[in-house]
């Protein structure tokens, strides 16, 4: 979700209805999503008058209809003002604590050090390190130390 897809011509409320419409979830579901994403206020504005950060918050409750199990997310701070990222970031923590799993691909190792259980580091598309975010407290201290050690490791072989 590095750029949430929406119709921008259309009003937040429309591009949710269009999705819920196509995916036949019911409308109190509507409802639900726009109280997650906190964006009411701005609801019957054109997509186009909005803050990225708001764009990534309709995105976001754009995926959440139809209460997915898994939701994959790319960048979904990137390009955020640091009130925009904060959201963001609660927004994810409530979906997690919900059941929801998500999977997101970031560069951002300090946001997902909060918000992550589980890291796994990519180089050149292979696996470098699967960890759980207590194992790099525990081994470590923190996730930026053990990526660059990792990475560092992996460069030289």
């Amino acid at each position: 979700m590095e750029t949430p897809s929406a119709f921008n011509d259309l009003s937040g409320m429309d591009n949710l209805k269009f999705i819920a419409s196509a995916k036949k979830i019911p409308k109190d579901q509507i409802e639900e999503v726009i109280d997650f994403s906190g964006i009411r206020h701005s609801i019957d504005r054109p997509v186009r008058t909005y803050s990225l950060g708001m764009k990534m918050r309709l995105g976001l409750s754009m995926a959440m209809l139809g209460k997915p199990k898994l939701i994959i997310l790319d960048e979904p701070t990137n390009g955020l003002d640091v009130d925009a990222v904060i959201k963001i970031r609660e927004k994810l923590l409530e979906l997690k604590e919900s059941g929801c799993s998500i999977l997101v691909s970031s560069h951002y190792l300090g946001e997902m050090e909060k918000i992550a259980d589980r890291v796994v580091a990519l180089k050149d598309g292979q696996v470098i390190k699967n960890i759980t975010i207590a194992e790099i407290k525990d081994q470590y201290g923190e996730l930026e130390k053990c990526i660059r050690i990792y990475t560092n490791n992996t460069m030289k072989n």
